[in-house]
């Protein structure tokens, strides 16, 4: 049952995260709806520059309104903290993931390597920080062996971070 709450989880996140990327980035516009694991998404749309992308569910609500993310969940989080849920994710801190606001760059780079990032943090017990800098290097090396671009800054230090939170403890959620 759990296996499949995780496959459920990603396919909102990844739905979310893509949704909400095809509208920054300027691809064509459509409108439609759909739910996936009880989600709403609607994605509207006038023309080029009026559009927004929104999700939520009982929990959160986030919404992309002409390249802004507006959002609701827990307050005073952002678009990460609501893809986070979708991942079942609940120890980074919002303080730490609000760099990110507004960045789609960094969420899409995210999304691409959240695969890597989930094998990796299931497979290695991280006791020291050169083991976490060692973890983030081999997360980029291969991601570079799929093809993906490298691992930005941004990202680099949010997975770090991510990281260092959970120093000692093995976990497959992420």
């Amino acid at each position: 049952m759990e296996i499949i709450m995780q496959d459920v989880n990603n396919e909102i996140a990844t739905v979310i995260g893509h949704a909400l990327l095809d509208y920054s980035e300027g691809r064509p516009l459509t409108d439609d709806r759909e739910i996936v694991g009880g989600v709403d998404i609607v994605r509207t749309a006038v023309d080029s520059d009026d559009w927004s992308v929104a999700a939520s569910s009982d929990d959160f609500f986030i919404r992309a309104m002409n390249g802004i993310i507006e959002n609701y969940y827990d307050a005073d989080s952002d678009l990460i903290t609501a893809l986070a849920w979708a991942w079942t994710n609940n120890i980074v801190t919002v303080d730490f993931l609000n760099r990110f606001k507004g960045s789609a760059a960094a969420v899409h780079e995210l999304i691409d390597y959240i695969d890597i990032i989930r094998m990796i943090r299931g497979r290695i017990l991280l006791v020291s920080d050169a083991e976490v800098v060692g973890t983030v290097q081999l997360i980029a090396g291969l991601g570079q062996e799929q093809g993906l671009e490298p691992l930005s800054p941004t990202v680099v230090s949010f997975i770090t971070h991510l990281f260092k939170e959970l120093k000692g403890r093995q976990t497959t959620a992420f």
